[in-house]
């Protein structure tokens, strides 16, 4: 297991979490030619980062290895459709650790942060979606024991 940190994510932090997000989204589009960012991408992010220090239905929290961030995760408190049995689901929005601190425990270790906000905000479940063609993801949230609950397709036109 790796020496690491998990703090809440801090105003100064935005920086190390934008260059993550950068090489998440360069992930995703490596693995599929259909997820394409909108010319204003990062500026969107950047103004949406607040949301996630100061909003009590977002949380995010970093993984801090010698001073430096390795990785991070984003949830959110979602409310579900109305058929659904309240309160609502926490939805992990990204979650993101280098390659080279991938296998240590930090993705699991930030997603158990989630699960701890989750149960104590009175959430029964964690939604999630992961890439079809992100087979790495795909184990990882296995070992989570992510359980498919739905399919999400799209219809190209």
């Amino acid at each position: 297991m790796a020496d690491f940190t998990i703090l809440p994510a801090k105003r100064e932090h935005r920086d190390e979490i934008e260059r993550l997000w950068r090489s998440l989204m360069r992930l995703h589009q490596s693995l599929d030619p259909r997820f394409r960012l909108a010319p204003d991408a990062s500026e969107r992010w950047r103004n949406s980062f607040s949301d996630w220090l100061y909003e009590t239905d977002h949380k995010m929290w970093v993984a801090i290895e010698e001073k430096r961030i390795v990785g991070y995760i984003a949830a959110h408190y979602a409310v579900t459709s109305a058929i659904f049995e309240p309160p609502g689901e926490v939805f992990i929005q990204e979650i993101y650790v280098e390659t080279a601190f991938r296998g240590l425990g930090i993705g699991k270790v930030l997603v158990g942060h989630v699960k701890e906000w989750a149960l104590k905000i009175g959430s029964k479940r964690i939604g999630l979606i992961a890439s079809s063609r992100n087979v790495e993801a795909q184990s990882f949230w296995e070992r989570q024991n992510a359980v498919e609950f739905a399919i999400q397709s799209v219809i190209e036109l």
